[in-house]
């Protein structure tokens, strides 16, 4: 398990990620913990989380990511920057996009969905090269060794492509937001 820093709203909150073994041999690398009732489980402060742990499980172990390590999973995660990031209104559409930024927000909204039994559904032609090129533009270690020295991938958007981001994150926003607003706030 992690913790992670989640901005919606304006409002930041800290939940943990399970990284259970038990999620190795799904395709769920690392959703939400959820409590028994299957409701979110949220914090104010990571030393909330951290405590409320502490208490509950107290044989679980709280990972954090290795900061020296650049292509380490970021332990936040801002919403609401995802979603200004992805709106044509605010970066036009020939614009380089945080891949980062979008990939991580695409990622947890669908785990998040997913595992809490709201279906997320964004497959098809268009959402499938969206995200490829999404992913490719992180430009991972692993990826350049393929690539000449020096090359960084720069996706170049069609307007519909924007269009399916938008759609992507917005929807994923909206379907997460009852959980998120409805989660159990430990810290109250």
């Amino acid at each position: 398990m992690w913790s992670y820093e989640v901005v919606l709203d304006g409002r930041t909150c800290f939940l943990l990620l399970d990284g259970d073994s038990k999620w190795d041999e799904t395709e769920f690398s690392c959703p939400p913990w959820r409590s028994e009732d299957g409701t979110l489980v949220v914090s104010d402060s990571k030393q909330d989380l951290v405590d409320w742990l502490t208490k509950t499980l107290p044989d679980a172990v709280l990972d954090e990511p290795d900061p020296d390590d650049p292509e380490a999973d970021q332990a936040r995660l801002d919403l609401d920057a995802a979603l200004r990031e992805a709106d044509m209104k605010h970066t036009p559409v020939d614009a380089v996009l945080d891949g980062d930024l979008l990939n991580s927000a695409w990622n947890f909204l669908d785990d998040a969905l997913r595992t809490g039994g709201h279906p997320f559904n964004f497959r098809g032609a268009t959402a499938d090269k969206c995200y490829d090129k999404l992913f490719y533009s992180l430009n991972l270690e692993v990826m350049r060794q393929f690539a000449p020295p020096g090359y960084r991938y720069v996706p170049i958007w069609l307007a519909k492509e924007r269009r399916k981001i938008y759609q992507v994150i917005s929807t994923g926003i909206d379907r997460f937001r009852p959980l998120w607003n409805s989660a159990l706030n430990i810290s109250v």
